[in-house]
């Protein structure tokens, strides 16, 4: 294939009319069009429909497989946290731009799993009171890390927003993974604090209570607390270098 910045922009333009038609007219799950479809449909070569189908697979839109028509895939939160990542990656203050936008949506997630009475829900809730427990007990910072995670993806459970989910994985993904690969795990967030315990506990039980606006308020008294000692790592951090 010529790899000429020319046809090159031509395969990222057919890329993007084959996003948009893949979004409007194909279910999750649902086979591509064949490769000679795909040629006449657009006027190009086979070779050219292979780059577009490598550049949609990149941006996890859809999986190839060997001598198979691709299929589309639902979206994973995995591609959304590799870009932003690379977005904060070795800049403190984008990675507390980052922070602070995961803080606004776990007040709405709040909210909105006070607002939820399905059974789906109440099963969420009793998850995070039995995250809660764990986090009380942990025996190492890593078992708290891990209750931590699970208490808050209960909390998402119980909003019962899929979009809620696919962005806070995400954004919860990049934020630990460049903390740990630009940073050696110096600003991971810290919930050991018996204050940070006692917020939790004050977010559950509005949460459970259908409270939403003390859910908010709760969640908005973790982020504060939670902020303000990622920025004093952060301050910390810059001071050594």
């Amino acid at each position: 294939m010529d790899r000429t910045g020319g046809t090159e922009s031509r395969v990222e333009d057919i890329a993007d009319e084959l996003q948009r038609e893949l979004a409007d007219e194909f279910e999750f799950g649902a086979k591509l069009p064949s490769e000679s479809e795909l040629c006449e449909r657009y006027g190009i070569s086979r070779a050219t429909v292979r780059e577009v189908l490598k550049v949609l697979s990149g941006r996890g839109l859809i999986e190839l497989g060997r001598g198979r028509r691709g299929t589309v895939t639902r979206p994973t939160s995995e591609v959304l946290g590799v870009q932003l990542g690379a977005l904060v990656r070795r800049d403190p203050q984008r990675l507390i731009e980052l922070a602070q936008i995961r803080d606004f949506l776990d007040e709405f997630v709040a909210q909105r799993a006070a607002e939820q009475s399905s059974p789906s829900a109440s099963h969420a809730v009793d998850s995070a009171r039995s995250a809660l427990d764990r986090m009380r007990h942990a025996p190492s910072g890593d078992a708290l890390g891990v209750a931590n995670g699970e208490f808050h993806a209960a909390l998402v459970d119980a909003a019962g927003s899929e979009v809620l989910s696919f962005l806070l994985d995400g954004i919860e993904s990049a934020l630990v993974s460049t903390q740990r690969s630009a940073y050696g795990g110096r600003l991971v967030r810290d919930e050991t604090s018996e204050d940070s315990l006692a917020v939790h506990e004050q977010l559950l039980d509005a949460v459970a209570a259908g409270k939403p606006d003390d859910a908010r308020t709760a969640a908005r008294d973790h982020a504060r607390l939670v902020r303000a000692g990622l920025r004093h790592r952060v301050a910390a951090l810059l001071g050594i270098r």
